[in-house]
């Protein structure tokens, strides 16, 4: 798969969501990093196996997998007040390695 086929994925992914610019502009790299995800982890018939499956010798554990751009809660580590709530929302914007999940904050739009 060539860069540009993984450029035109990731290009879809963001459009299928209601992202704004700026959401959408600091989500970039993040895309191409899922559509990379996407094809690893599909069957391709040249190699009659997943790219995936053929490094690792198992199947990739799709329970796993988040749709890109998803709302998500994820839980703040710092200590709080007892009314403070106790996660903040963020948009899931792939892995990062086995057990690394890369959010996007919604309000201060940071990557946590």
């Amino acid at each position: 798969m060539s860069n540009g086929t993984l450029m035109n994925i990731a290009r879809k992914i963001l459009m299928s969501f209601k992202f704004n610019d700026e959401i959408r502009t600091l989500s970039y790299p993040w895309a191409i990093l899922h559509a990379n995800l996407l094809h690893n982890i599909n069957w391709l018939d040249s190699i009659e196996s997943s790219p995936y499956f053929k490094v690792f010798g198992v199947p990739y554990d799709t329970k796993r997998l988040l749709a890109f751009g998803e709302l998500v809660i994820y839980k703040k580590q710092k200590t709080r007040n007892k009314l403070d709530p106790k996660g903040r929302m963020a948009y899931w914007a792939g892995k990062f390695g086995y057990d690394s999940n890369i959010l996007l904050d919604v309000d201060t739009k940071a990557i946590v």
